[in-house]
């Protein structure tokens, strides 16, 4: 589905894949596409500019504010739901494992192949932020949560790289 102010995004990195790919075969170059979820680490910036140019916080953002004043986190929509992320540690020593592997060619997932519910990610950051009074973590079934969630498979990496991701995401708050 290409609509909406995303598609240019998907359209082009398929564009870049496919270039890759072709030369790849073509040329016999050694071109490796890292398919990225989401990055956690230091400073990122979690929430997202809307098309209008204002700033929209991320659940986490919000979820950490709340827990460091101790106020009720709200978790929204059908907590069943995982989405896969993967620490910026464990993302560049994918990237040395795969420069440093010689004959590899593709396309990659580069990922922690584990997912974490809003839940548990809300639940984990009540205990690491809480600075008087923990906060109290409860769902609102009825409100727009999460969509769609995404767990990758990351054997093929894995093998391919002799890597392995050493950061559990619900962990890495804790760093």
């Amino acid at each position: 589905n290409f609509r909406g102010d995303h598609s240019p995004y998907i359209i082009s990195k398929i564009a870049a894949e496919n270039f890759v790919e072709y030369y790849n075969k073509d040329f016999g170059i050694e071109g490796v596409i890292l398919r990225l979820t989401g990055i956690r680490g230091y400073g990122e910036l979690l929430g997202h500019l809307k098309s209008d140019g204002k700033y929209k916080k991320s659940a986490f953002e919000i979820f950490v504010e709340k827990a460091i004043n101790g106020e009720d986190i709200e978790v929204w929509g059908d907590v069943s739901i995982k989405r896969d992320h993967l620490y910026i540690k464990d993302l560049l020593s994918l990237f040395e494992s795969i420069i440093n592997t010689d004959g590899k060619a593709g396309i990659y997932n580069a990922a922690s192949g584990i997912g974490y519910s809003l839940l548990e990610e809300a639940e984990n950051i009540a205990s690491v932020f809480q600075v008087n009074q923990k906060s109290k973590v409860f769902v609102n079934p009825n409100k727009q949560g999460l969509k769609k969630g995404y767990v990758y498979d990351i054997q093929e990496t894995k093998e391919a790289s002799n890597w392995e991701p050493k950061y559990d995401n619900l962990n890495v708050t804790r760093l």
